[in-house]
């Protein structure tokens, strides 16, 4: 190969490398250069629905909520809320939230004014019937497991002051048995045979209490509609109900309303917001009662320590 021809191929061989090196800077420059992908734009979050935020007893359980400071956040709804029982003296009692409801009813055989009422602090009240047993001797029926009839108001008024607690009033009580949902009985809107003691299953005598769980409350608490009718605190006065016009004072010898159907009725009788009013110093052998309590000081300490014996007798 001669001089000039061997010129002409390194010139060739090192315009390629040129080219080459070229074609790198310009893809390195091209892609610092090149505008960055823009960045999606933000997605806004979608609304909880309403019925999403209800909080839960398991809600705020988890949270480290106890079930006391959870019972004063209104429910609104029975669902909302999941029994809490304590032993008050060996008393089971169940925990009634704060809430709502329609006090009364519109038809039916003793139609009342429907109006609202609301608890805005939660209370105790028994999960039974006091019983035969509990109450320390028997009425017309001696089965000790029974609940205890033929008592007189001041007798069971008495009974539940000793207890440290007391009669619920009617309001108490049919909150108890209906709940925010305003139910016609305790477990629903339909009458069930199979979850109350009355006329065509009891052979016309009261069962052991809490002998149809079937029946119990959205609190739990049974035997609200059937075994034996129950005295309450009130006074039997017109409607709209109110604690402050007078009815709730203990001293009155007017008449005490009555509240729940017994052994020996008819289904008609069974929706829970009937109401029947009985001289406080009559007795019957369909009339019992049970206690409440409010949710205050020693009560919840002494429910507190009862369930911690409890516990440590079961281990």
């Amino acid at each position: 190969m001669n001089l000039a021809a061997k010129q002409r191929e390194e010139k060739t061989m090192n315009n390629k490398k040129c080219l080459i090196v070229l074609s790198l800077v310009l893809i390195i420059i091209g892609a610092g250069c090149s505008p960055s992908a823009p960045s999606p734009e933000p997605v806004a979050a979608s609304p909880i629905p309403e019925e999403e935020l209800t909080i839960t007893t398991t809600d705020i359980v988890q949270s480290g909520q106890g079930p006391i400071e959870l019972a004063y956040n209104p429910v609104e709804h029975n669902s909302d809320w999941e029994p809490v029982i304590e032993s008050f003296e060996g008393m089971k009692m169940a925990l009634v939230p704060a809430g709502c409801f329609m006090m009364g009813i519109e038809d039916g055989y003793n139609p009342m004014v429907v109006h609202q009422q609301c608890f805005e602090e939660p209370y105790w009240i028994d999960v039974f019937e006091v019983s035969n047993e509990s109450f320390g001797s028997s009425g017309t029926f001696d089965d000790p497991e029974a609940p205890r009839e033929n008592v007189t108001w001041y007798e069971a008024a008495g009974f539940c002051l000793e207890r440290g607690a007391r009669l619920p009033s009617e309001a108490e009580w049919e909150f108890a048995a209906r709940g925010p949902d305003s139910l016609n009985f305790p477990w629903g809107d339909t009458f069930e045979g199979d979850n109350v003691v009355y006329e065509a299953n009891s052979d016309l005598h009261p069962e052991a209490v809490g002998s149809k769980p079937g029946g119990a409350s959205w609190v739990g608490v049974h035997d609200l509609s059937g075994n034996v009718a129950e005295w309450v605190s009130s006074q039997f006065l017109a409607y709209p109900y109110d604690p402050d016009d007078g009815r709730e004072n203990p001293d009155d010898a007017g008449e005490r309303v009555v509240r729940g159907a017994a052994y020996h009725e008819h289904e008609d009788m069974f929706p829970v917001a009937n109401r029947a009013a009985q001289l406080p110093n009559r007795a019957y052998n369909t009339l019992g009662f049970r206690c409440a309590r409010s949710v205050a000081g020693e009560g919840v300490e002494q429910a507190t320590a009862d369930t911690e014996m409890e516990a440590e007798q079961a281990e």
